[in-house]
């Protein structure tokens, strides 16, 4: 679970970097903007970025708390939190398609959040090791299969 625990430290880092990125260096993002709206003036730009990165950083930072708090709650043996985490990282990468289509300055995060996406949902559901725990607790709770 320790795996598990080290993919999801390593999204958050992803998913704080883009945010911060956007803030210190600027322009590619106006660019994309400028390529997707040609017709927008200077001021139009600037005000489309600034509202881009405050959403950026708003729901990546939601996401992250999401992603952590369902993590805590998975190493604690609740399947309902690994249930969720896998539909919630789904849902991101579903997600990330609308950011790739915005533009190369996005490819190097989302390919890089997908690939450990795919990674949390492995390491929730494949190894035999993770099975058994949520089994063991799933009989320490007086639930059983059906």
């Amino acid at each position: 679970m320790q795996w598990l625990a080290l993919a999801v430290l390593a999204l958050v880092v992803v998913l704080v970097a883009l945010p911060i990125a956007m803030f210190l260096d600027p322009q590619p993002y106006a660019a994309s903007i400028e390529r997707s709206e040609p017709a927008l003036g200077a001021a139009a730009v600037a005000n489309a970025l600034q509202t881009v990165r405050i959403s950026t950083a708003v729901a990546h930072g939601v996401y992250a708390v999401v992603a952590v708090w369902l993590t805590v709650n998975v190493l604690r043996g609740r399947n309902w939190a690994r249930i969720t985490l896998t539909i919630v990282v789904a849902g991101a990468t579903l997600n990330s398609v609308t950011s790739a289509l915005a533009g190369p300055e996005y490819y190097l995060p989302v390919i890089v959040g997908d690939v450990l996406h795919v990674a949390i949902v492995c390491l929730l559901w494949f190894p035999r090791r993770v099975r058994e725990f949520f089994t063991r607790q799933r009989i320490a709770r007086g639930r059983t299969r059906a």
